[in-house]
Formats: structure tokens, C-alpha cells, sequence
């Protein structure tokens, strides 16, 4: 299940985003307040919406654009510019996740990237290999048969 996980994400991260509702960067104000309506309809996008929000906080980054999965499972995916590297950023990503209990996971398709799980929720940080963005965060729900 997490290679199938691993996958999905890379084909999504990598070749665009058919099956998403994005905003910000190109996208019209218009998509921007759709996404935020749908975000704050929504318990479960409003928690994903707090973390990768937060991730992109830490250091100043800039956020590019926003996209909700509208397929299976709730799923954000923010694309940040930053001129930091991600060996400049990994302490204050793993800071974050270790004081808040979660853990760290592989994610063995994206050769620059962190992962981290706690409970049904699960974060994967991508840097590069993006045509638009420096880093690519994507949360997500996931069942039980993927924790």
C-alpha cells in the first residue's frame, strides 16, 4: 500500500494535476476562494490545511499554489518557492514533526524528500523535480491499512 501511496504522489507531483481543484500562482482569485470554501467546509482539509501551512511558515517560504485531491481520500498539496536548499530546512522539518509526536516514515520514490506519519495523517516534503515550485508538501488522510 505505501508503494502504491509513493506512486500516486510521484505521478501527481511530477505531471500535473488532473482530479485536483488549485489556486494561487496562475489560477484566478476565483479558484483561490472555491479552494478556501471547500477547505473550511471541511473539518479533515482544515487540519491538513494547519500543517502544511505551518510547514511552509518555518521558514519564510513562499507559497506558489494550493490543490485538494477531489479523489479518494482528503489530500492538500502546497508548492512553495524558498532559496533554501532542503539540507538548509530538514532540522526545522524534523523539529517540527518530532515535538509533535509524529514519525518518520521512507519514502523511497522521491530521492529529496522527508516523510512523516502520526495517526491517519501522513506529510511528504518533496524538494525539486517540480517544474513551478522549490518544495512540494503534500497531506493526506490515509486508512487503516496504510499506517
Amino acid at each position: 500500500m505505501l508503494t502504491r501511496w509513493l506512486v500516486l504522489t510521484a505521478l501527481l507531483i511530477s505531471f500535473g494535476t488532473q482530479g485536483c481543484v488549485t489556486s494561487k500562482g496562475i489560477n484566478s482569485d476565483a479558484s483561490e476562494a472555491r479552494l478556501e470554501r471547500q477547505i473550511q467546509g471541511s473539518s479533515d482539509l482544515q487540519a491538513l490545511a494547519r500543517i502544511c501551512g505551518d510547514l511552509g511558515d518555518l521558514r519564510g517560504f513562499v507559497l506558489r499554489r494550493r490543490e485538494r485531491n477531489t479523489h479518494g481520500r482528503p489530500a492538500l498539496y502546497y508548492y512553495f518557492n524558498s532559496p533554501l536548499s532542503l539540507d538548509q530546512t530538514v532540522g526545522d522539518f524534523k523539529n517540527f514533526f518530532e515535538a509533535g509526536g509524529w514519525q518518520r516514515i521512507d519514502a523511497p520514490i522521491f530521492p529529496r524528500s522527508l516523510a512523516f506519519q502520526k495517526d491517519e495523517t501522513r506529510v511528504t516534503i518533496q524538494y525539486g523535480g517540480m517544474r513551478e515550485a522549490d518544495y512540494g508538501i503534500t497531506c493526506e488522510l490515509i486508512g487503516p491499512d496504510e499506517r
